[in-house]
């Protein structure tokens, strides 16, 4: 994801024109077909971080895409892969508010 200029997050499923609530997903897979993405876009960083091993570490726009993901999924992040090896983690303390 380093090289994107904009990162998108997808946020909503839209089916037949109306916003599904939060975690529903169709069952049939003629509307799955039919079901249109909502996304937020978000800066990307362009950025090598297969070093970073802290998340305050990590580019602003990188720390702002987590913590954004966080608050989407009420989900704490603690540790984000930044790189191919199984090794390449950031880690994180602290839950984004």
């Amino acid at each position: 994801m380093s090289d994107l200029k904009e990162v998108k997050i997808g946020v909503a499923y839209r089916l037949k024109g109306k916003v599904l609530p939060p975690g529903l997903m169709p069952s049939l897979l003629s509307d799955l077909s039919a079901v249109e993405v909502i996304y937020e876009t978000m800066p990307g960083w362009q950025k090598d971080i297969s070093k970073v091993t802290r998340f305050q570490d990590l580019p602003p726009q990188a720390q702002a895409y987590l913590k954004r993901v966080e608050v989407l999924t009420g989900i704490p992040i603690s540790w984000v892969g930044v790189g191919a090896g199984r090794l390449e983690m950031a880690t994180q303390g602290f839950i984004a508010k």
